[in-house]
């Protein structure tokens, strides 16, 4: 089995908001986004960090989303929007949630961490090794970071290889290192940094990164500003450390794939399950807006089968259903959309149960 393919369908999943069920009670992302530019203006105020000129906010109006600059000019980005997201969720840039590249102010005399390439793991792992050395000998011509900074590659191959870490446990919380790393602080929260290391990890953060990849052949490099545009489908803070959690639990499930084959039988099955669940729900593909919805289906079920009798269950009101269905599905019985050849084999199911029917 590929467990790569299975570790990129988790991580699509968690980046779509279709991991984790959302909380109508969760404080929506536009006010962690809010939050998160008070601290930044904050920063600056105090000369800690400079003001980004390509700064930017993206909103929605009309249906169509928009992003408006520092000097004051709008366009509309809807070319870019790669998918929907839910409600509560924000299309932010990359560069708006972090300060790239930070340089570390510390006394020559102070022991901190070392991290040389070929000590950061790559794949789907977060981890790094680490030397000691003198802030001395180290302060200049290498990449600087602290505890709980982001570190991706640059340099091919090792950007496509995903080596990108989040650094922890740095010794007295600072280091150094290779400078083939481009560094993302997070501006509050570090657990933003725990999101975006996974989206990192994707297909899509991957794609993008080589389609943009600048330098000599065997030299080839991602630039800051690439990774600074990028696109974050942001979440409520509370849901980010439900996605971390799942995402933490589904993947140590495929580590065991990998590693136990007698429990590969029962993973699959877990995973088919999941994916069926996703399907009746309405969660597994996007919904189109132009498609004829589940009620005109329906109808002419009816007008080919005159016996049915019963009415559609429209979505109106969904509190009495096994879960919320999308606005272009019904709900229905058994025996509106089928008939029963097998004598009594289909009463139970004809009396009691209720479908989801998509377009």
């Amino acid at each position: 089995m590929d467990t790569k393919k299975l570790r990129q369908k988790i991580l699509d999943l968690a980046i779509r908001g279709k991991l984790v069920p959302q909380d109508p009670n969760d404080e929506p992302a536009s006010v962690l986004i809010e939050k998160i530019r008070a601290e930044k203006e904050k920063l600056i105020k105090e000369k800690k960090i400079k003001r980004d000129k390509n700064e930017s906010h993206i909103y929605r109006s009309d249906k169509s989303y928009y992003e408006k600059f520092a000097d004051g000019t709008v366009k509309c980005v809807d070319e870019e929007i790669p998918f929907e997201i839910p409600e509560s969720w924000e299309w932010c840039r990359w560069r708006n949630l972090f300060q790239m590249n930070p340089k570390n102010t510390i006394e020559e005399d102070v022991e901190v961490s070392f991290v040389p390439m070929a000590y950061i793991k790559d794949g789907y792992a977060n981890e790094a090794k680490f030397d000691r050395r003198q802030w001395r000998d180290i302060k200049l011509g290498f990449t600087h970071f602290q505890n709980n900074d982001l570190g991706i590659a640059k340099i091919t191959p090792c950007f496509e290889n995903r080596k990108s870490v989040i650094f922890k446990n740095l010794y007295n919380n600072y280091g150094a290192g290779t400078t083939e790393l481009h560094i993302f602080r997070p501006i509050v929260f570090p657990i933003i940094a725990e999101y975006a290391l996974y989206i990192s990890k994707t297909e899509n953060f991957i794609s993008n990164g080589i389609a943009n990849f600048s330098g000599a052949v065997g030299q080839q490099r991602v630039g800051k500003d690439i990774i600074g545009d990028y696109l974050i489908a942001l979440p409520p803070l509370e849901e980010i450390c439900k996605i971390l959690s799942s995402i933490s639990k589904l993947f140590l499930i495929v580590d065991g794939i990998g590693n136990d084959k007698d429990q590969l039988y029962s993973y699959i099955q877990k995973t088919k399950s999941k994916i069926l669940d996703l399907a009746i729900r309405g969660k597994l593909v996007p919904q189109n807006p132009n498609e004829e919805p589940a009620s005109m289906l329906l109808e002419r079920i009816k007008a080919e089968h005159p016996e049915s009798k019963k009415k559609a269950k429209n979505t109106g009101d969904n509190s009495h259903y096994p879960f919320e269905i999308p606005k272009s599905w019904e709900w229905c019985y058994f025996e509106d959309i089928a008939t029963n050849d097998l004598g009594k084999t289909l009463d139970k199911i004809k009396s009691g149960k209720v479908l989801s029917l998509s377009p």
